[in-house]
């Protein structure tokens, strides 16, 4: 059993981006914790102290001990999208993922049969990203790249200008995990009007979602997955709202894709770029997925240990009607064989 879907950050590093107002920290009720951007902050409560050693500690706690607990051999340590920082300059951005890439590294050699690690990166700078990568790759053994979709004002990680960027990651042959920050992180919601998206969390916990479907559209609309056949790219929370609008996607694709616009293949054969973890809490939810998106491309993700974490597992071995290979291959086998490309 792998878990794709898990987030660690190495408290060490966090003095590095503490001068730009980031944060990550126990609440003043010590029952919470809240994340922290400048004047942008987000409070999980209920979350307690424990919760934010799992996040952000000096080790990989008690990790292993739950893993075991739940039958899992993997956890796939990635950055907390709140920390991708792509606003901050370009050198601190390179700076504080080369500590961070190098913390997670030297915590997984603790137990490197049981953690595999995700980069993160500086992608403010496309050719800073690239370098880090490869000597995150190379180097330090990492298995993939953790990374938002919005980079900046107006880019994604679609935009031709990331071309020579996403073909230093087919030629590493490594996934992107892609997880998007929260929209008050990528937008100005209070100058623009839109602060009431802040409102219930619905910014992060909702808008999460939106733009995970957005990033598939980007990737089919730009022409990125034409010009990069080899990406495989993770989309979390069970794809946004994606298997649920498949038809509309293929229906936008009919309408406005004509033309000089027209694309080489059907929304279905560009879907099989794409893997969709299993964070969507309902049986119902999870089965429309496999229907919808396949057995293949499904793989088994908690966000360990956020806020929506559950034993999601139990809800794919209890699953009426899926047999015991697909269960396998949501379990652990399509991360190994076909996402990561690796074997265990």
């Amino acid at each position: 059993m792998i878990n794709v879907h898990t987030h660690f950050q190495p408290e060490s590093v966090l003095p590095i981006v503490e001068p730009y107002g980031i944060e990550m920290t126990a609440g003043e009720d010590g029952k919470s914790w809240y994340f922290r951007s400048g004047d942008i902050e987000y409070y999980l409560p209920g979350t307690g102290p424990d919760g934010i050693s799992k996040f952000w500690g000096a080790d990989l706690g008690d990790q292993v001990a739950e893993m075991e607990a739940h039958g899992i051999d993997i956890h796939v340590l990635q950055p907390s999208p709140m920390i991708f920082s792509y606003h901050l300059p370009a050198d601190v951005g390179a700076t504080f993922s080369r500590a961070f890439n190098d913390e997670v590294a030297r915590h997984i050699a603790e137990q490197p049969a049981r953690f595999w690690g995700s980069a993160q990166l500086p992608m403010q700078d496309l050719e800073l990203a690239a370098t880090e990568l490869t000597r995150a790759v190379k180097d330090l053994g990492m298995k993939s790249c953790s990374l938002g979709y919005v980079l900046s004002e107006n880019r994604t990680l679609a935009d031709p200008d990331c071309d020579e960027f996403l073909s230093v990651v087919e030629d590493l042959d490594v996934p992107i995990l892609l997880h998007p920050v929260a929209l008050g992180q990528d937008i100005d919601l209070k100058s623009g009007g839109a602060e009431w998206l802040m409102k219930y969390e619905v910014d992060w916990a909702w808008g999460y979602l939106f733009v995970e479907t957005a990033a598939v559209i980007g990737f089919i609309f730009s022409g990125a997955l034409d010009r990069h056949p080899r990406l495989r790219i993770m989309i979390p929370h069970g794809g946004g709202m994606l298997p649920y609008q498949v038809g509309r996607l293929e229906n936008h694709m009919r309408v406005f894709a004509r033309g000089a616009s027209a694309l080489p293949k059907s929304v279905e054969e560009y879907l099989t770029a794409f893997y969709f973890d299993t964070v969507v809490h309902d049986p119902r939810g999870l089965r429309l997925l496999i229907d919808v998106m396949g057995e293949d491309n499904v793989v088994l993700g908690s966000n360990y240990p956020g806020w929506d974490n559950a034993p999601i597992w139990q809800l794919i071995r209890e699953l009426p009607d899926l047999s015991d290979t697909a269960k396998d291959k949501i379990l652990g086998l399509n991360s190994a064989t076909r996402l990561f490309k690796t074997t265990v």
